[in-house]
């Protein structure tokens, strides 16, 4: 009777003791599989903070490239080529902390009509060194942009003086502004290109910068 009592007491000992060895395998398994899942996470992290700054350096190589700086018909001063990232190193005072927003969004056609105007009293606001004009309506609104002086004469003045470039009539050159293709959206990643006038705090993204290049 005693041995028979002795050994089922050793049994439960054992069942005790393998169920507790068995406990510890899980917690060490348990343990062994965070350590794993914090690890291939971290490798993670590494490896894409890795191809960001790859890819980041691939965007400043183009800073070494020709198109250092550019002049715009929407903007009286050049624009220099920079990125976000030194726009927020230059500017502490938290103006680009969002981002930069390109300019270009703010010019979007003609503000008074795309018609061919012919009104030999209508004035124009002209540029005399290569012919860029804005109708009153778009210079009120959006000032004086252009590179060069623009001077107020009419449309008869231009006909009689340069009547082989207006003798077909004249048409406001904010009709071809399309706008920008971000639409207003914040450029935020900070190795993209911009085009900054420092000057006049006026951005431009790559692709407005082109398309308003003179």
């Amino acid at each position: 009777m005693d041995d028979s009592v002795n050994e089922q007491e050793m049994l439960k000992t054992l069942e005790v003791h393998v169920i507790n060895e068995i406990s510890l395998i899980k917690d060490q398994q348990q343990k062994d599989f965070l350590l794993l899942k914090s690890a291939i996470e971290e490798n993670n992290k590494m490896m894409k903070e890795l191809i960001q700054q790859e890819f980041g350096q691939a965007k400043l190589m183009m800073l070494e490239q020709p198109a250092k700086e550019v002049k715009v018909k929407i903007n009286k001063g050049p624009l220099a080529l920079t990125t976000v990232g030194k726009l927020k190193e230059k500017y502490k005072n938290a103006v680009y902390n969002d981002g930069v927003v390109c300019k270009g969004n703010q010019f979007v056609g003609c503000k008074n009509s795309d018609k061919i105007g012919n009104d030999p009293n209508e004035v124009i606001n002209h540029c005399s060194q290569c012919n860029f004009d804005l109708c009153q309506k778009c210079f009120e609104l959006i000032e004086n942009i252009h590179e060069h002086p623009l001077e107020k004469v009419t449309y008869g003045h231009l006909l009689e003086t340069q009547k082989d470039s207006y003798g077909g009539g004249w048409q406001c050159d904010c009709r071809s502004f399309q706008g920008c293709v971000l639409d207003g959206k914040a450029i935020k990643d900070q190795y993209e290109i911009v085009y900054h006038d420092a000057i006049n705090q006026f951005n431009l993204c790559v692709s407005c910068a082109n398309s308003y290049k003179v």
